[in-house]
């Protein structure tokens, strides 16, 4: 499912009663399976702006993780269950406008947004301050010195302590592909779909039936192929396939995301 630029190896077992896959203990992620420090959601439509940020940031944050959507919904409920460092924002989103997105988030949390423009309109940015945006950023053409500025400025604001350097990561569910530490994957539709689900409720355990439902809706799939989508994720993300630290297995009850620990 879906192609990999570099073979990770293993194969799991399958996870029936024959040959049972040891559910999570529950423990928190090793060091070694931790990915970084500084966690990124990007909500952003335009591609060449994402590539760009995508760029400098992985530059400048060798241990982050990004994560790329150009949905404004998905981003309220990643940004509400993963609990990233900042956002970035963009206003014309597939389903959302940006500032809509920006008045959820505030909702529920203080995290640091900014918000990205493609061009420079007063009435937009005073309307982003109003609501709670810590910057407003125009990225036509883009500056990464004005975006990494900021992104500084707010980390000032985080203060405490942050993991050492580990590994970074890449999540594009815009482009259905992850990049991880020089190794990129491609995703299928059905795998990007059951990653988005797992993000969306990161940390919380989706039904094996939930996630049939939302990686493949009305075709007639069984439980094995879920388990293959699953061993195919893990391997994209750099999980252990024999002692899986990211995504986890809860026994007859579905699957969990934990990036962060």
């Amino acid at each position: 499912m879906g192609s990999q630029k570099r073979s990770m190896g293993m194969h799991e077992p399958d996870p029936n009663p024959r040959h049972p896959e040891r559910p999570s203990s529950g423990s928190s992620i090793g060091n070694e399976h931790h990915f970084g420090s500084l966690k990124i959601l990007v909500v952003e439509n335009l591609p060449d702006v994402v590539d760009s940020i995508v760029l400098w940031m992985t530059a400048r944050w060798r241990d982050s993780v990004l994560i790329v959507t150009g949905s404004g919904r998905d981003a309220i409920q990643i940004a509400q269950t993963a609990a990233p460092d900042i956002v970035l924002l963009g206003l014309a989103l597939a389903d959302l406008y940006g500032l809509q997105v920006l008045r959820e988030i505030r909702s529920f949390s203080s995290m640091p947004v900014i918000m990205l423009s493609p061009s420079y309109e007063e009435t937009t940015r005073l309307r982003s301050f109003g609501i709670g945006a810590i910057d407003y950023l125009v990225v036509s053409p883009f500056s990464p010195v004005e975006l990494l500025g900021s992104i500084n400025a707010a980390l000032g604001h985080l203060g405490g302590s942050r993991r050492p350097h580990t590994q970074s990561l890449v999540i594009n569910l815009a482009r259905n592909n992850i990049f991880r530490t020089g190794v990129e994957s491609s995703l299928t539709m059905a795998e990007s779909k059951v990653l988005t689900a797992l993000l969306r409720n990161h940390g919380q355990t989706i039904s094996y039936a939930q996630l049939i439902q939302e990686g493949w809706r009305e075709e007639a799939v069984t439980h094995s192929t879920l388990t293959l989508c699953i061993q195919q994720l893990r391997m994209k993300l750099g999980d252990d396939l024999e002692e899986p630290r990211l995504i986890h297995l809860q026994r007859n009850a579905g699957y969990s995301l934990n990036l962060f620990g």
